[in-house]
This record gives C-alpha cells, structure tokens and sequence, in this order.
C-alpha cells in the first residue's frame, strides 16, 4: 500500500482508474506467467524473486484504483440529517451477512460429505505408502553447480 500511497499524487493522479486496475491486473498476470514458466533447477533470483516484486504491485494498484471509482461514484453533498439512511444500510448490510452465513451453512450441511475419521494415532500402518521411505537428496545451489556444471553454463 505504500506505493499507492506514496506515488499516486505524484506519478499516478492524472491516471484513470480503469487504466490503474488494468496496470493492477498486468503485474499479476505477468508475475504469475513468470511463476508457471520456470525450469525445475532454475536459481531463485532469476523468476521467483522478480515474480514476487511485480506482484506486489499488483494490490497497490488495484486497491486505488477501486479507491478511485467508490469515491467518484458518491455524491458531494453534505450528509446531515440522513442518520435513518445510515442505520438502515447498515442493517441491509448486516441482513446480507446473515444470508451469506445462512447460505454457506445450507451448501455445507446438504452438500459436504465426509467419512468420519475414527483412527487413533498418528498413523495406520493400512495406510502407508511405500513412495514415503524414499529419502531423496537435499543439496544446495553450490553443491549442484559442483555435481551438474553444465547448468551454470545456461
């Protein structure tokens, strides 16, 4: 949020909105393009760590950008004496929280089915899986670079 906060008045005040959340929603798409293509034995640095720069831009510029569109849609006049239009709304939002719960409880009794779990213990040797006593090797960036040169040459 620092960035909204800190460069909208400079860089970003003449910005339109719809263009804010369209700049929002390219920093995500290109910080999760950046995510799906990387190579398995790829350094960090190269993908993750500018994936995860650019998306973070992406809440700045979407949360303002929305900021922009609820301020511009409420109208300038003072709002004294409306204290019954407050309370209402507020009601009608509450009423709209209590439908969702009564929805979700609807969706979860009716549609949810689980078996019920009745081990004791950590774990039932029914259960187990062969694929869990393999231990495979862990190795850092230097000791691969040491066993696969080839894959610094990239």
């Amino acid at each position: 949020m620092q960035f909204a906060v800190g460069w909208t008045p400079f860089g970003l005040g003449g910005v339109a909105a719809t263009f804010l959340a369209a700049m929002g929603a390219s920093c995500m798409l290109v910080a999760s393009i950046l995510i799906v293509t990387i190579p398995e034995q790829q350094s960090y640095w190269y993908q993750v760590f500018p994936s995860t720069a650019i998306s973070s831009l992406s809440p700045d510029l979407t949360y303002t950008a929305a900021q922009i569109i609820a301020s511009n849609s409420v109208s300038l006049e003072p709002e004294v004496g409306k204290s019954h239009d407050t309370v209402m709304g507020y009601r009608g939002a509450l009423y709209l929280a209590v439908g969702l719960c009564v929805a979700v409880l609807v969706l979860d009794i009716g549609f949810v089915r689980l078996v019920r779990d009745n081990r004791e213990g950590w774990e039932d040797p029914a259960d187990a899986d062969s694929a869990d006593d393999i231990v495979a090797p862990v190795a850092t960036g230097t000791e691969l670079r040491e066993l696969r040169p080839e894959l610094e040459q990239r």
